[in-house]
C-alpha cells in the first residue's frame, strides 16, 4: 500500500533507518563485591558458628535439653531476622534503582506497544479484506473451471455421438442419441446408400461453429468421416466385381475398417476425457493454491471469555486457597465447630487441623 502524505511511510526515513541497527549497550558491573559485603554481616558470623555446632551435635532426650533445645531455635529464628534486616536494608536502595529502571523503561515500551498494535490492527484489516476479495476471487475462478470443464465434456460427448452415429451408418450397427435412446442402422450396402449419407452430412450434421471448444477437434473428425465412406465406397464398388478374390477382399476390408473405425472412435474419446479432466485439474490447483495463499500472514487466534459459570466443567475450575483461607480467618469460629462437631466439611471443603511444630 502507498504511503500518502496523511499517512507517511517512515520505512523510507533514512534516519530512522540508520537507528534501526542496533547499538552496543554496556554491561552493567556488579554495584558491590563480596569483600565489601561481607563486614556487614560480621556481627553475626559468630552466632552462626555457634549455632551450627550446637545442631551438628545436638540431642534432646530430657526437658532440660528440650528446654535449650526450644531456646536454641528461637536464638536461631532471631538471627534469621537478623540476617534478613541487614539483607532488607544493603539492597533497599538497588531495589528502588531498579524499579526506577523498571518504570523509565515502561514509558518507553507502553506507547511503542500501543503504537505496534494500531499499525498491526490496521494491517490486519486490509489483509482480511485483501484476503476475503482474493478468497472470492479464486472461489468464482474455480466455479468457473468446473463449469468450462462441463461444457467441454458436454461437446466430447456430442463428438463422439456424431462419430458413433457415422460409423454406424457407414458400417452398420447402433448408437445412443442425446436422450439414451439406442438407435440403429443397416450401413451403407450400395454406392446410393454412400452417397446419401454423404448428402446428409453435408445437410444435416452440425456445422463446426456450434463447437466452441473442439471446434478443431470436430472438424477433424469430419474430414476422417469423409475418408471413411470414401473407402467404403471403393469397397462396396469391388465387392460388386466378378471376380471373388476380390469381392472377398473388399469384404473383409469393410470389416476391418469398421473395427478400426470404433477402436479410434473409442481411444479418441478416453484421451479426450483425459485431456479435459488434466486441464481442469491444472486451473483447480491455480485457484485452490490462491485461495491458501490469500490465507497467508491472517491466522485467527482462538479467544474466550465467560458466559455461563453453571456451565463450565469441573476439570475447567481451579481452587482459590487464598479465598478460602481469607473467609476462614473470617469465621473461625464456624470452622472451629465444623471440626469438633462435625466433619469439617463445609460447602465442599473438608476443614481439618493438622500438628506441626511452630518455634517462637
Amino acid at each position: 500500500m502507498k504511503a500518502t502524505k496523511e499517512q507517511p511511510d517512515i520505512v523510507n526515513d533514512k534516519t530512522i533507518a540508520s537507528e534501526k541497527q542496533e547499538k552496543p549497550i554496556e554491561q552493567g558491573e556488579p554495584l558491590l563485591e563480596m569483600k565489601i559485603l561481607k563486614p556487614k554481616f560480621s556481627h553475626l558470623s559468630t552466632q552462626i558458628e555457634q549455632f551450627q555446632k550446637y545442631a551438628d551435635k545436638i540431642q534432646v532426650d530430657s526437658s532440660m535439653s528440650l528446654t535449650v533445645a526450644e531456646n536454641n531455635v528461637g536464638l536461631i529464628n532471631d538471627t534469621l531476622k537478623n540476617v534478613e534486616k541487614v539483607r532488607k536494608v544493603l539492597k533497599d536502595p538497588y531495589m528502588q534503582t531498579g524499579k526506577m529502571i523498571d518504570e523509565y523503561a515502561k514509558t518507553l515500551t507502553i506507547p511503542l506497544n500501543e503504537a505496534k498494535a494500531s499499525v498491526t490492527q490496521s494491517i490486519t484489516n486490509y489483509k482480511s479484506i485483501e484476503t476475503a476479495t482474493k478468497k472470492a476471487e479464486a472461489k468464482k475462478a474455480l466455479e468457473e473451471t468446473e463449469k468450462l470443464a462441463d461444457a467441454k465434456s458436454e461437446e466430447a460427448d456430442k463428438l463422439f455421438r456424431i462419430e458413433s452415429q457415422m460409423n454406424a451408418r457407414i458400417y452398420g450397427g447402433h448408437w445412443f442419441n442425446k436422450s439414451n435412446q439406442q438407435q440403429s442402422s443397416s450401413g451403407c450396402s450400395t454406392a446410393f446408400d454412400t452417397n446419401d449419407l454423404r448428402k446428409m452430412i453435408k445437410e444435416k450434421l452440425p456445422s463446426p461453429d456450434i463447437f466452441i471448444y473442439l471446434h478443431k477437434e470436430y472438424k477433424i473428425l469430419l474430414k476422417e468421416i469423409n475418408k471413411r465412406l470414401t473407402a467404403k465406397t471403393t469397397s462396396i464398388i469391388e465387392s460388386e466385381t466378378e471376380s471373388e478374390i476380390v469381392k472377398e477382399n473388399a469384404i473383409k476390408e469393410m470389416d476391418a475398417a469398421k473395427d478400426t473405425a470404433i477402436q479410434s472412435s473409442n481411444v479418441k474419446k478416453q484421451e479426450l476425457a483425459q485431456t479435459i479432466i488434466k486441464e481442469a485439474k491444472k486451473d483447480i490447483k491455480v485457484s485452490t493454491d490462491a485461495i491458501q495463499e490469500a490465507g497467508k500472514g491472517v491466522r485467527k487466534q482462538l479467544k474466550f471469555e465467560l458466559d455461563n459459570i453453571a456451565n463450565i466443567p469441573n476439570e475447567w475450575l481451579q481452587i482459590n486457597e487464598t479465598a478460602i483461607r481469607e473467609w476462614a480467618l473470617a469465621n473461625q469460629k464456624l470452622v472451629r465447630d465444623s471440626i469438633e462437631e462435625k466433619n469439617g466439611v463445609i460447602t465442599g471443603i473438608k476443614f481439618y487441623f493438622e500438628q506441626t511444630y511452630v518455634s517462637r
